[in-house]
């Protein structure tokens, strides 16, 4: 198999047309974490229109404004305004998912309980500088139907201030246009499974300039596209079962599109990021983590306005910064 250069181990370098023109700092070291004992498992991580990053430590959203350097400060605290976990407009129960809008509106998927079994299941918007923020999707309880939803490990916002929330217990993708009180489904909804129409476990979800949405189907260990409209998904990365070959990816957790079509995966289970390009058969390892970098246990990835990558690793309490280093053509 180490032959086969499309079963290439992780530490080698696929050399290929389909390749990035962005080449990152494969010794990083860098680790956003702040003094007052550390990040509290964050799983989720999101930029904003102005390069400010935003993390979710589980019980509290951090913004780090762009032009700060040193991240042991903890940033400074824009959700929630209350200090006790609960479910009002002003208190989370634990936050799993963030993501921003072209207005650095800050969404924040809210869903694991916070006292005795009891869970919100819902996703809140703040608004800039906002001190609550109402419920925009779900808040009815887990359950099947369109106006709930379940666990959401991904959500996202496109242009038209549409949400998208993947369902990891009821393995789907729904829609959510704004004021609305019922999701549409964009992707899956007919049961765990691996056919085309399914999907299994999803996670991270992206939408791209045509509407076209990505979503992480982690169970199955690939990245399936769903077409505006389609009732099946075609697979743009992985798919060929569970492993570490270059045509493969091991229980994936979040992609990120850049606007050249080019995708981004964070593959956990084998603690790397791998690239594929537009219509490629195999990706290419842009980042190996598995030297203790970060852990499997990686829910979420963004990358900011200048192309550095920021991976969420709940296990180590901290949030990897993995730095580009040149933006020039493939292999320079």
């Amino acid at each position: 198999m180490d032959g086969d250069p499309k079963c290439l181990k992780r530490a080698q370098t696929i050399t290929s047309t389909s390749c990035s023109p962005y080449v990152y700092n494969t010794n990083t070291n860098a680790a956003i974490t702040y003094s007052g004992g550390g990040l509290s498992s964050p799983y989720g991580v999101a930029v904003d229109s102005a390069n400010n990053l935003y993390i979710a430590d589980s019980v509290s959203v951090r913004k780090y404004a762009w032009n700060t350097y040193n991240y042991s400060s903890g940033g400074i605290i824009v959700a929630p305004s209350s200090t006790t976990q609960g479910s009002t407009g002003t208190q989370f129960g634990s936050v799993l998912a963030i993501c921003t809008d072209s207005d650095s509106n800050l969404y924040i998927s809210d869903i694991n309980g916070y006292s005795n079994g009891y869970s919100n299941y819902r996703i809140q918007k703040w608004d800039n500088g906002a001190v609550w923020g109402p419920t925009v999707a779900g808040g009815n309880s887990q359950g099947p139907a369109l106006n709930q939803i379940s666990t959401s490990f991904g959500i996202y916002v496109d242009w038209n201030y549409n949400l998208y929330a993947s369902d990891n217990n009821y393995h789907r993708v729904t829609k959510w246009a704004p004021y609305s009180t019922i999701g549409i489904l964009v992707a899956g909804n007919n049961g765990s499974g691996s056919n085309a129409t399914q999907l299994n476990s999803p996670r991270g979800v992206f939408v791209d300039q045509m509407g076209n949405v990505y979503d992480v189907d982690t169970g199955n260990h690939r990245v399936q596209k769903w077409n505006v409209g389609a009732t099946f998904g075609v697979t743009v990365a992985g798919g060929n079962g569970q492993g570490q070959c270059a045509t493969q990816l091991n229980n994936p957790t979040a992609i990120y599109l850049r606007t050249d079509g080019v995708l981004f995966v964070l593959d956990a289970g084998n603690q790397r990021i791998v690239q594929w390009s537009p219509n490629a058969a195999y990706g290419v390892t842009v980042f190996d983590g598995s030297n203790g970098v970060f852990s499997v246990y990686t829910y979420a990835m963004t990358m900011d306005l200048t192309g550095n990558l920021y991976v969420a690793d709940a296990h180590r309490w901290q949030v990897k910064k993995i730095e580009i280093i040149s933006t020039g053509a493939c292999g320079k």
